[in-house]
């Protein structure tokens, strides 16, 4: 299960798919899951993970979506949108990838995805492929689930509405430029499998 904590809450005024989206203020607020887990320890072996993000702002900090870095280690993975509006994956202490080009903007719904196939990751902005590269990293680091901001306390809030965050471990669902999911993942139009974390704050 996961836990809100500050203000980050269900919003009825923005989402892309059901009736709400998770809204973060900036200051404070993440969501996180209330036990450890596996699911989230990547490993060195293909993985995605996604999400729908419509930022509040962007340029005024670094913006985590999701990861399990409570603490800085080259164990533990973190997805984010940094102070240029490019979107970055890596480890908590290192930046593995950084998309160019095409900045996240803000007020208006995005699609992100980092997937990793037989040890080459690329992060994908609107099923466009803007960044890739060799990545063999060991995410090995047993964690909780963190949304909305990185570390413990917590830093890196993100600033705006989080919907439809997906993360498979052990398959890279994107292995080409593709047209981003029409539906939920409980859609009939989704063909994606692994641990969505849905509106209703479970995993």
């Amino acid at each position: 299960a996961l836990t809100a904590f500050g203000n980050a809450q269900h919003d009825t005024a923005q989402k892309k798919f059901g009736t709400t989206s998770m809204l973060f203020d900036g200051s404070g607020d993440e969501v996180k899951s209330d036990s450890t887990s596996t699911d989230w320890t990547l490993g060195t072996g293909d993985f995605t993970a996604e999400a729908w993000i419509r930022p509040a702002t962007v340029g005024v900090q670094y913006m985590i979506v999701v990861g399990n870095s409570l603490s800085a280690a080259s164990t533990k993975w973190r997805f984010y949108v940094d102070l240029n509006g490019n979107v970055n994956y890596g480890s908590s202490v290192a930046i593995k990838l950084t998309t160019s080009g095409v900045p996240i903007s803000a007020g208006t719904w995005q699609h992100i995805s980092v997937n990793r196939i037989s040890g080459n990751s690329v992060i994908y902005i609107d099923g466009v492929s803007r960044a890739s590269g060799a990545d063999t990293n060991n995410y090995s680091a047993t964690e909780k689930l963190q949304i909305g901001a990185d570390l413990s306390p917590m830093q890196h809030p993100f600033h705006g509405h989080i919907d439809e965050i997906l993360v498979v471990k052990g398959t890279g669902i994107r292995t080409g430029a593709f047209t981003p999911p029409t539906a939920s993942y409980g859609g009939a139009t989704t063909s994606a499998t692994g641990t969505a974390i849905s509106t209703s704050n479970t995993a």
